[in-house]
This record gives C-alpha cells, structure tokens and sequence, in this order.
C-alpha cells in the first residue's frame, strides 16, 4: 500500500448551519505547492478526480480528526465531499463532545484556520527530473 502522506492548506473556514457544520476547500485543484519530504522537494499539485473514487465509495466515512491522531476520538465526519471548480469542497458535523466544543470555537476565533489531509497517492505523474508531481488519483482517509 502507498505512503500515507499529509498536506495543509489555508482554507476559509466557516461554521453553517446550526453552528455544528464546518465548511471549507481542504484540497485546491491547479495549485502547485511547494514540498519537502522523504522524497526530496519538488512542486505537487492535485488535479480535478483526484478523489472521485473516494468520494464515490466512502466518502460518508471520511473522519474530521484534530491534527491526524487517530488514537483520540474524531471531531467528526463528512457530511457533503464534492469536487468543484476550486477544489476538494468539504462539510463536516462536529460531534457535540468537549473536544469538539473547543474546535468550533478556535474556528470561530479565526485561531484554526487551515484544513489538511491524509492521504495516500494512488496514481501520480512525476516530471522526468521528479521536481513535479500532479495527483491523479488519491485515497483520502481523513481531514483534519
């Protein structure tokens, strides 16, 4: 199985509704972003499908964690994901629990303001020098 990797992106977070549902674009399509990992450092954009397949077979069982542990409890989980024009659109129900009380909170206050992926790259086109890649198709496991 590929390498679980994460990424963050400033997002315009919002709470709708009746102030449980966090909204934002957790992955911008088109945008090259500068990374350096294991890999090296090299430009990685995600492309519209991306996560077509995830959103097709799971995407109701996508979680909304507090910064990737999944040893703790999740804030949440996905109630709409939807491709669109500018990116990964996202909805997700925080669960009225402490841990969740406080993350609407840091929402509300503008102090968290960034959503990022887990994920695992399924289908990736590198350059020839591999100092770009463009995600074709990846497995999201979580947004946090």
């Amino acid at each position: 199985m590929a390498e679980r990797l994460q990424r963050a992106h400033p997002a315009d977070l919002e709470v709708r509704g009746d102030g449980r549902t966090v909204v934002g674009i957790a992955v911008p399509f088109d945008r090259p972003a500068e990374i350096r990992d294991t890999s090296g450092t090299y430009a990685e954009t995600f492309r519209h499908g991306a996560f077509a397949r995830t959103i097709a077979e799971r995407g109701d069982r996508v979680k909304f964690l507090a910064q990737h542990d999944r040893r703790s409890l999740p804030l949440g989980r996905a109630v709409l994901l939807r491709e669109d024009a500018a990116g990964l659109y996202t909805e997700f129900r925080v669960s009225k629990t402490q841990h969740g009380d406080e993350a609407l909170e840091l929402i509300r206050d503008g102090a968290l303001d960034a959503l990022s992926i887990g994920f695992r790259p399924i289908r990736d086109q590198w350059t020839a020098n591999r100092s770009a890649v463009e995600r074709v198709e990846a497995r999201l496991d979580e947004v946090s």
